[in-house]
């Protein structure tokens, strides 16, 4: 655990952003919740709130992330993304787990075995990457009787309510058209911003909220905040040579803190140049190191302030705009370590 950095998590925020998703936008049976990459850098420890508020399926990349979420809850569905391997087979079984199906030579393998388990059918709608985009496959797996059970079929968009968009959901009918899909338990293709930007689709009864569960759409709110304290605060001179290549100098006489948080945190140095948050005023990075930044400062800083790295006027949102990063990789690369707590 990092002692001189937190993160807090909004749960009145968190709470807000679900409320809005489950009265305000499309009425669905099943609302999966994308928990991957640790809840998108907010932690398991949200689980059992976004479970209270409306989230009745998990969705995660693989296996590993489902184990840790059944460490906070025993019931809930969670279903995999990414394929499994042969050897997993009793783990999911065991934990009641849901299998993504996303190739026939998967398939395969798992009808073998002879174990029942649940799965949802992959189907390339146009992204091309996991999924069947031959007919002929799927309608052989939906026909099938064995030991597999077919809960349900997903696809994934790669664009939002464009052209493109549509595009994709026509290809998804196409290659479901010889399939009554009302028979089909769970049908899931949208996610976060088909959800918001686009009308509801009419054979879906299932939805996947990522993103919007912690803002970036509308009236949801952001709900992660990257906080720290200040290592050290010194003078320089305006000729000081600053942090590694000796090239950063302020160019006048002034003060420096130093920050315990790096590019080894999952902060890129792209965000030199942008600004942190202190008493609710900017200050600019200047410089960063692999455990440190440096960020420019004035007499108004003293050394028990607690900065604000990414939240308040330097949000995800803010970040990601300098940056040039999605709000998704802002948050998914943060530590960790670093501890997560409810305000």
């Amino acid at each position: 655990m990092l002692k001189n950095s937190f993160i807090e998590i909004n749960k009145n925020n968190l709470i807000n952003n679900l409320n809005n998703i489950t009265t305000k936008y499309g009425d669905y049976d099943y609302y999966f919740g994308v928990v991957k990459s640790n809840c998108y850098g907010h932690d398991y420890m949200i689980i059992n709130t976004l479970i209270e508020n409306g989230i009745n399926y998990l969705a995660v990349a693989d296996i590993s992330e489902a184990l840790l979420i059944r460490n906070y809850n025993k019931d809930i569905p969670i279903l995999i993304l990414e394929p499994i391997d042969i050897n997993e087979l009793d783990t999911c079984i065991n934990n009641n787990l849901t299998l993504s199906i996303a190739d026939m030579d998967n398939y395969n393998k798992l009808s073998l075995t002879g174990k029942k388990i649940k799965f949802h059918l992959k189907i390339d709608s146009g992204m091309h990457r996991l999924g069947f985009n031959n007919k002929e496959e799927i309608n052989t797996i939906v026909n099938n009787k064995n030991n597999l059970e077919l809960e349900g079929i997903f696809s994934h968009f790669s664009t939002e309510a464009d052209e493109y968009f549509r595009k994709q959901i026509k290809n998804f009918e196409y290659l479901t058209s010889d399939i009554d899909l009302s028979k089909i338990k769970i049908v899931h293709m949208g996610n976060s911003a088909a959800l918001i930007k686009a009308e509801k689709i009419p054979f879906c009864n299932g939805i996947r909220t990522g993103l919007s569960m912690y803002g970036f759409f509308d009236d949801n709110k952001e709900t992660f905040n990257l906080k720290c304290k200040i290592l050290q605060i010194k003078n320089v001179s305006g000729d000081d040579l600053i942090s590694y290549g000796a090239k950063v100098k302020l160019n006048h006489d002034g003060k420096i803190a130093i920050l315990p948080l790096g590019y080894s945190d999952g902060i890129p140095r792209v965000n030199v140049g942008r600004n942190v948050t202190i008493n609710n005023k900017l200050y600019k990075i200047i410089a960063m190191c692999m455990n440190m930044t440096i960020i420019e400062i004035d007499n108004n800083v003293k050394i028990n302030d607690i900065v604000t790295f990414i939240g308040d006027k330097t949000d995800v949102s803010y970040v990601s705009k300098y940056t040039n990063l999605e709000p998704y990789e802002v948050l998914a690369m943060i530590n960790p370590r670093i501890e997560r707590k409810f305000i």
